[in-house]
């Protein structure tokens, strides 16, 4: 009985050791696969990390980008600043060259009003005279037209007086 338990035995047992092989032959191919997904896994962070920059990329990226903006947006305020004065100066020329238009108005209006006072046959050849002047002068400019005007009062005038 003995025999049979020790034949019986190291049958068990090298039953028992192939089983072990095969967990073991099963445990190192998991570990090669293992290993090979692991370095497949590796390969491709290496990949995606050289895609992608860094936040320190990024972020000088941003830094460069706004300094850019800044620097077009004030070269834009420059401009206006140069458009604004321009438009102000312009502006300024407008009213005085108004302003004196309006007092050489009311100066035509005064010298008119001291005519009306006067001998109503020179007061007609008086108009009479400015018209022809200023039809000799209507391609010109409104200035160089009072201007005329002016001076045909102003020698109406001083003929009488």
């Amino acid at each position: 009985y003995l025999g049979d338990s020790a034949d019986r035995s190291a049958g068990d047992m090298a039953s028992l050791q192939e089983a072990h092989s095969i967990e073991v032959q099963a445990l190192r191919d998991a570990h090669a696969h293992h290993v090979e997904t692991f370095a497949v896994h590796t390969r491709e962070l290496v990949v995606a990390r050289s895609q992608t920059s860094s936040v320190s990329d990024r972020l000088s990226f941003v830094e460069k980008l706004v300094g850019e903006l800044a620097e077009k947006h004030e070269e834009e305020m420059r401009r206006f600043r140069v458009s604004n004065d321009r438009h102000a100066s312009d502006w300024a020329t407008h009213c005085s060259t108004h302003e004196s238009l309006l007092e050489r108005f009311a100066l035509l209006e005064k010298k008119v009003g001291k005519l009306e006072t006067e001998d109503p046959q020179k007061l007609c050849a008086s108009l009479l005279q400015a018209e022809s002047v200023v039809r000799e002068t209507r391609l010109g400019g409104l200035e160089q037209k009072l201007e005329s005007i002016e001076r045909s009062m102003e020698g109406v005038a001083s003929a009488r007086g």
